[in-house]
Protein backbone atom coordinates (compact mmCIF):
# COMPACT_ATOMS: atom_id res chain seq x y z
CA UNK A 1 0.00 0.00 0.00
CA UNK A 2 3.09 2.43 1.07
CA UNK A 3 4.67 1.70 -2.28
CA UNK A 4 0.99 2.26 -4.43
CA UNK A 5 0.90 5.57 -2.51
CA UNK A 6 4.23 6.51 -3.30
CA UNK A 7 4.10 5.80 -7.19
CA UNK A 8 0.42 7.93 -6.91
CA UNK A 9 2.28 11.12 -5.15
CA UNK A 10 4.94 10.74 -7.96
CA UNK A 11 2.52 10.88 -10.85
CA UNK A 12 0.36 13.43 -8.86
CA UNK A 13 3.72 15.24 -8.80
CA UNK A 14 4.59 14.76 -12.39
CA UNK A 15 1.06 15.59 -13.68
CA UNK A 16 0.93 19.06 -11.53
CA UNK A 17 4.09 19.68 -12.97
CA UNK A 18 3.33 19.14 -16.35
CA UNK A 19 0.49 20.99 -16.17
CA UNK A 20 2.43 23.93 -14.32
CA UNK A 21 4.94 24.40 -17.32
CA UNK A 22 2.20 24.35 -19.85
CA UNK A 23 0.33 27.28 -17.95
CA UNK A 24 3.38 28.94 -17.75
CA UNK A 25 3.53 28.84 -21.60
CA UNK A 26 0.10 29.88 -21.55
CA UNK A 27 0.37 33.88 -22.65
CA UNK A 28 -2.96 34.99 -23.92
CA UNK A 29 -3.98 38.03 -25.34
CA UNK A 30 -5.03 41.04 -22.45
CA UNK A 31 -3.05 41.73 -19.25
CA UNK A 32 -1.45 38.48 -17.19
CA UNK A 33 1.63 37.54 -15.23
CA UNK A 34 4.25 34.58 -15.12
CA UNK A 35 7.11 34.06 -12.82
CA UNK A 36 10.38 32.98 -14.49
CA UNK A 37 13.00 30.74 -13.14
CA UNK A 38 14.49 29.59 -16.27
CA UNK A 39 17.41 31.20 -16.30
CA UNK A 40 19.64 28.61 -14.43
CA UNK A 41 22.27 30.70 -12.66
CA UNK A 42 19.60 32.78 -11.30
CA UNK A 43 16.85 30.24 -10.76
CA UNK A 44 16.36 30.66 -7.08
CA UNK A 45 16.11 34.07 -7.77
CA UNK A 46 12.48 34.69 -9.47
CA UNK A 47 11.90 37.65 -11.99
CA UNK A 48 7.88 38.52 -12.27
CA UNK A 49 6.58 38.96 -16.10
CA UNK A 50 3.58 41.35 -16.47
CA UNK A 51 2.40 41.02 -20.04
CA UNK A 52 0.07 42.70 -21.92
CA UNK A 53 -0.66 41.54 -25.79
CA UNK A 54 -2.68 43.39 -27.74
CA UNK A 55 -6.44 41.91 -28.35
CA UNK A 56 -6.31 42.46 -32.32
CA UNK A 57 -3.19 41.62 -34.18
CA UNK A 58 -0.47 38.75 -35.14
CA UNK A 59 1.28 37.55 -31.81
CA UNK A 60 4.05 36.26 -34.30
CA UNK A 61 4.87 39.48 -35.51
CA UNK A 62 4.57 42.03 -32.95
CA UNK A 63 7.45 43.76 -31.09
CA UNK A 64 8.47 43.56 -27.90
CA UNK A 65 8.83 46.32 -25.40
CA UNK A 66 10.56 45.50 -22.30
CA UNK A 67 9.79 48.20 -19.59
CA UNK A 68 11.68 48.30 -16.36
CA UNK A 69 10.00 49.54 -12.92
CA UNK A 70 11.53 52.63 -11.11
CA UNK A 71 12.52 51.53 -7.40
CA UNK A 72 8.66 51.09 -6.36
CA UNK A 73 9.19 47.55 -8.02
CA UNK A 74 6.00 47.49 -9.48
CA UNK A 75 6.13 46.13 -12.84
CA UNK A 76 2.08 45.82 -13.05
CA UNK A 77 2.30 49.51 -13.39
CA UNK A 78 4.49 50.47 -15.82
CA UNK A 79 2.37 47.61 -17.88
CA UNK A 80 -0.80 49.38 -16.99
CA UNK A 81 0.97 52.58 -17.98
CA UNK A 82 1.82 51.20 -21.49
CA UNK A 83 -1.46 49.16 -22.47
CA UNK A 84 -3.24 51.55 -24.18
CA UNK A 85 -0.14 53.01 -26.38
CA UNK A 86 0.18 48.87 -27.42
CA UNK A 87 -3.31 48.38 -28.49
CA UNK A 88 -2.63 51.15 -30.40
CA UNK A 89 1.10 50.62 -31.68
CA UNK A 90 -0.26 46.50 -31.85
CA UNK A 91 3.38 45.79 -29.67
CA UNK A 92 3.53 43.17 -26.58
CA UNK A 93 4.40 44.70 -23.19
CA UNK A 94 6.83 42.81 -20.98
CA UNK A 95 6.77 44.44 -17.88
CA UNK A 96 9.78 42.71 -15.61
CA UNK A 97 9.60 42.72 -11.68
CA UNK A 98 13.12 42.19 -10.13
CA UNK A 99 11.54 41.90 -6.23
CA UNK A 100 14.00 43.63 -3.76
CA UNK A 101 14.55 40.53 -1.82
CA UNK A 102 16.75 38.64 -4.81
CA UNK A 103 17.55 41.53 -5.83
CA UNK A 104 18.47 44.71 -3.83
CA UNK A 105 19.84 47.83 -5.51
CA UNK A 106 23.52 46.56 -6.42
CA UNK A 107 21.52 43.50 -8.44
CA UNK A 108 18.84 45.89 -9.81
CA UNK A 109 20.07 49.27 -10.73
CA UNK A 110 23.63 47.91 -11.04
CA UNK A 111 22.98 44.75 -12.62
CA UNK A 112 24.80 42.50 -10.30
CA UNK A 113 27.98 42.95 -12.43
CA UNK A 114 29.90 43.60 -9.19
CA UNK A 115 28.49 42.56 -5.23
CA UNK A 116 27.52 44.74 -2.56
CA UNK A 117 31.73 45.35 -1.83
CA UNK A 118 32.62 46.31 -5.56
CA UNK A 119 33.88 42.89 -6.64
CA UNK A 120 33.18 41.79 -10.21
CA UNK A 121 30.79 38.75 -11.04
CA UNK A 122 31.07 36.13 -13.38
CA UNK A 123 28.77 37.34 -16.26
CA UNK A 124 26.44 34.76 -16.10
CA UNK A 125 25.51 36.29 -12.88
CA UNK A 126 24.48 39.46 -14.16
CA UNK A 127 21.04 40.08 -13.84
CA UNK A 128 21.02 41.28 -17.07
CA UNK A 129 21.23 38.03 -18.69
CA UNK A 130 17.44 37.56 -17.22
CA UNK A 131 16.46 39.58 -20.00
CA UNK A 132 17.75 37.55 -22.85
CA UNK A 133 16.38 34.52 -21.33
CA UNK A 134 13.25 35.72 -20.70
CA UNK A 135 13.26 36.96 -24.89
CA UNK A 136 13.77 33.36 -25.58
CA UNK A 137 11.17 32.03 -23.28
CA UNK A 138 8.90 34.40 -24.26
CA UNK A 139 9.69 33.46 -28.38
CA UNK A 140 9.45 29.86 -27.76
CA UNK A 141 6.17 30.18 -25.51
CA UNK A 142 4.28 32.02 -28.07
CA UNK A 143 6.00 31.53 -31.74
CA UNK A 144 6.90 35.24 -31.79
CA UNK A 145 9.41 35.81 -34.22
CA UNK A 146 11.08 38.67 -33.04
CA UNK A 147 14.78 38.91 -33.71
CA UNK A 148 15.51 42.19 -31.54
CA UNK A 149 13.09 44.13 -28.79
CA UNK A 150 13.05 47.35 -27.57
CA UNK A 151 13.64 48.72 -24.08
CA UNK A 152 12.48 51.37 -21.81
CA UNK A 153 12.42 52.52 -18.05
CA UNK A 154 11.80 55.42 -15.70
CA UNK A 155 14.24 56.63 -12.95
CA UNK A 156 15.95 53.11 -11.99
CA UNK A 157 14.31 51.05 -15.04
CA UNK A 158 16.07 53.91 -16.44
CA UNK A 159 19.84 52.97 -14.80
CA UNK A 160 18.58 49.18 -15.63
CA UNK A 161 18.38 50.02 -19.28
CA UNK A 162 21.47 52.46 -20.13
CA UNK A 163 23.77 50.13 -17.51
CA UNK A 164 22.32 46.81 -19.42
CA UNK A 165 23.49 48.27 -23.11
CA UNK A 166 26.90 49.09 -21.69
CA UNK A 167 27.35 45.57 -20.15
CA UNK A 168 25.68 43.49 -22.98
CA UNK A 169 27.43 44.38 -25.93
CA UNK A 170 25.97 41.57 -27.97
CA UNK A 171 22.60 41.91 -26.13
CA UNK A 172 19.84 41.70 -29.02
CA UNK A 173 18.39 45.38 -28.28
CA UNK A 174 16.86 47.55 -31.15
CA UNK A 175 15.58 50.64 -29.47
CA UNK A 176 16.26 52.05 -26.05
CA UNK A 177 14.96 54.93 -24.38
CA UNK A 178 16.54 55.70 -20.48
CA UNK A 179 14.07 57.71 -18.28
CA UNK A 180 15.01 60.05 -15.79
CA UNK A 181 17.31 58.00 -14.53
CA UNK A 182 18.81 58.78 -10.57
CA UNK A 183 22.63 58.46 -11.60
CA UNK A 184 24.43 57.24 -14.58
CA UNK A 185 27.04 55.35 -15.82
CA UNK A 186 29.28 57.44 -17.85
CA UNK A 187 31.37 55.86 -20.33
CA UNK A 188 34.94 56.62 -19.20
CA UNK A 189 37.07 53.74 -19.00
CA UNK A 190 39.27 55.43 -16.70
CA UNK A 191 36.72 56.83 -13.84
CA UNK A 192 34.41 58.97 -13.76
CA UNK A 193 36.79 62.24 -11.74
CA UNK A 194 34.66 64.89 -9.41
CA UNK A 195 36.52 68.22 -8.32
CA UNK A 196 38.66 67.16 -5.47
CA UNK A 197 40.19 64.66 -7.74
CA UNK A 198 38.19 61.71 -6.15
CA UNK A 199 37.39 58.71 -8.90
CA UNK A 200 34.47 56.68 -9.45
CA UNK A 201 34.13 53.47 -10.62
CA UNK A 202 31.02 50.87 -11.21
CA UNK A 203 28.44 51.42 -11.44
CA UNK A 204 29.59 55.49 -11.93
CA UNK A 205 32.17 54.48 -14.82
CA UNK A 206 33.73 51.24 -16.33
CA UNK A 207 36.89 51.79 -15.02
CA UNK A 208 38.03 48.22 -14.74
CA UNK A 209 35.50 46.32 -16.05
CA UNK A 210 35.24 43.78 -18.86
CA UNK A 211 33.24 45.80 -21.30
CA UNK A 212 35.30 48.85 -20.90
CA UNK A 213 37.43 48.09 -23.96
CA UNK A 214 37.45 50.13 -27.56
CA UNK A 215 35.30 47.58 -28.81
CA UNK A 216 32.37 47.12 -26.43
CA UNK A 217 32.36 50.93 -26.03
CA UNK A 218 31.94 51.34 -29.61
CA UNK A 219 29.08 48.99 -29.72
CA UNK A 220 27.84 50.92 -26.87
CA UNK A 221 27.97 54.26 -28.82
CA UNK A 222 26.62 52.99 -31.33
CA UNK A 223 23.12 51.52 -29.57
CA UNK A 224 19.89 53.98 -30.54
CA UNK A 225 20.03 54.57 -27.21
CA UNK A 226 17.42 58.03 -26.05
CA UNK A 227 18.93 60.01 -23.03
CA UNK A 228 15.58 60.82 -21.82
CA UNK A 229 14.70 63.70 -19.55
CA UNK A 230 11.92 65.80 -18.15
CA UNK A 231 13.42 69.40 -18.05
CA UNK A 232 11.13 69.73 -14.60
CA UNK A 233 13.12 67.01 -12.92
CA UNK A 234 15.49 69.41 -10.86
CA UNK A 235 14.56 68.67 -7.32
CA UNK A 236 17.82 68.48 -5.76
CA UNK A 237 16.11 67.94 -2.58
CA UNK A 238 13.87 65.28 -3.50
CA UNK A 239 13.86 62.04 -1.21
CA UNK A 240 14.25 59.63 -3.92
CA UNK A 241 17.25 61.67 -5.96
CA UNK A 242 20.72 59.54 -5.42
CA UNK A 243 23.29 60.79 -2.80
CA UNK A 244 26.39 58.49 -3.27
CA UNK A 245 29.13 60.60 -4.09
CA UNK A 246 29.64 58.87 -7.59
CA UNK A 247 26.04 60.57 -7.86
CA UNK A 248 27.15 63.72 -6.60
CA UNK A 249 29.90 64.36 -9.21
CA UNK A 250 27.40 63.91 -11.97
CA UNK A 251 25.19 66.98 -11.06
CA UNK A 252 22.89 68.24 -8.45
CA UNK A 253 19.49 66.60 -9.58
CA UNK A 254 18.64 64.09 -12.72
CA UNK A 255 18.38 67.11 -15.23
CA UNK A 256 21.61 67.50 -14.75
CA UNK A 257 23.23 64.48 -14.42
CA UNK A 258 21.46 63.31 -18.14
CA UNK A 259 23.01 66.08 -19.80
CA UNK A 260 26.62 65.70 -18.16
CA UNK A 261 26.41 61.63 -18.90
CA UNK A 262 25.37 62.12 -22.71
CA UNK A 263 28.09 64.94 -23.27
CA UNK A 264 30.97 63.19 -21.74
CA UNK A 265 29.89 60.09 -23.94
CA UNK A 266 29.82 62.34 -26.98
CA UNK A 267 33.36 63.55 -26.41
CA UNK A 268 34.60 59.81 -25.53
CA UNK A 269 33.34 58.92 -28.66
CA UNK A 270 34.84 61.41 -30.52
CA UNK A 271 37.82 60.26 -28.64
CA UNK A 272 37.98 57.05 -29.46
CA UNK A 273 37.18 58.21 -32.99
CA UNK A 274 33.68 55.45 -33.03
CA UNK A 275 30.09 56.57 -34.79
CA UNK A 276 27.82 58.10 -31.72
CA UNK A 277 24.02 57.24 -32.45
CA UNK A 278 22.64 58.44 -28.89
CA UNK A 279 20.22 61.53 -29.03
CA UNK A 280 18.86 63.44 -26.10
CA UNK A 281 15.53 64.26 -26.01
CA UNK A 282 13.67 66.91 -23.28
CA UNK A 283 10.54 66.81 -22.72
CA UNK A 284 9.01 70.05 -21.57
CA UNK A 285 6.98 70.74 -18.27
CA UNK A 286 7.75 67.00 -16.98
CA UNK A 287 9.34 66.10 -13.62
CA UNK A 288 9.57 62.90 -12.16
CA UNK A 289 6.26 61.24 -14.05
CA UNK A 290 6.50 58.15 -16.48
CA UNK A 291 3.16 58.13 -17.56
CA UNK A 292 4.54 62.16 -18.57
CA UNK A 293 7.54 60.39 -20.25
CA UNK A 294 5.82 58.48 -21.93
CA UNK A 295 3.04 60.48 -23.34
CA UNK A 296 5.16 63.42 -23.76
CA UNK A 297 3.49 66.01 -21.74
CA UNK A 298 3.38 65.86 -17.71
CA UNK A 299 0.39 63.60 -16.62
CA UNK A 300 -1.39 65.66 -14.40
CA UNK A 301 -2.75 67.58 -17.29
CA UNK A 302 -4.61 64.33 -19.04
CA UNK A 303 -7.07 61.98 -17.21
CA UNK A 304 -7.50 58.51 -18.12
CA UNK A 305 -9.94 59.39 -20.74
CA UNK A 306 -7.27 61.65 -23.08
CA UNK A 307 -3.96 59.83 -21.50
CA UNK A 308 -3.97 57.91 -25.05
CA UNK A 309 -2.32 57.62 -27.90
CA UNK A 310 -3.95 60.54 -29.97
CA UNK A 311 -2.30 63.09 -27.36
CA UNK A 312 1.36 61.74 -27.61
CA UNK A 313 3.98 64.29 -28.51
CA UNK A 314 6.74 63.02 -30.28
CA UNK A 315 9.36 63.87 -27.50
CA UNK A 316 7.35 61.13 -25.37
CA UNK A 317 8.88 57.81 -25.51
CA UNK A 318 5.99 56.07 -27.08
CA UNK A 319 6.56 57.94 -30.27
CA UNK A 320 10.28 57.61 -29.84
CA UNK A 321 10.01 54.05 -30.12
CA UNK A 322 7.24 53.43 -31.87
CA UNK A 323 5.64 56.62 -33.97
CA UNK A 324 6.40 57.92 -37.18
CA UNK A 325 9.16 55.79 -39.32
CA UNK A 326 10.69 54.06 -35.99
CA UNK A 327 8.13 50.94 -36.55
Amino acid sequence: MGNLWKKGALLLVGFLAGTYAAFAQSFTPGFGKEIFTGYAPLANKPVEVYYYIPEEGDIETMPILFAFHGAGRDGKEQAIFWQPFAAEGKFIVLSLTYPNEYYPIWAYQFGGVTNEVGDVRPEEKWTYQTVEAIFDWFRKATGNRSRTYDMWGHSAGGQFVHRFLAAMPKARVNRAVASNPGSWTFPLANGLVDASGNVYGWPFSLKDLPFASKKAMKCYFGRNMVVHLGTSDTSSTTRSLPREPGSMAQGKCRFDRGHACFEAAKREAERLGVPFRWTLVEVPGVAHDARGMILGRSSKTVTKKTYIPENALPVGAYELLYGGDQQ
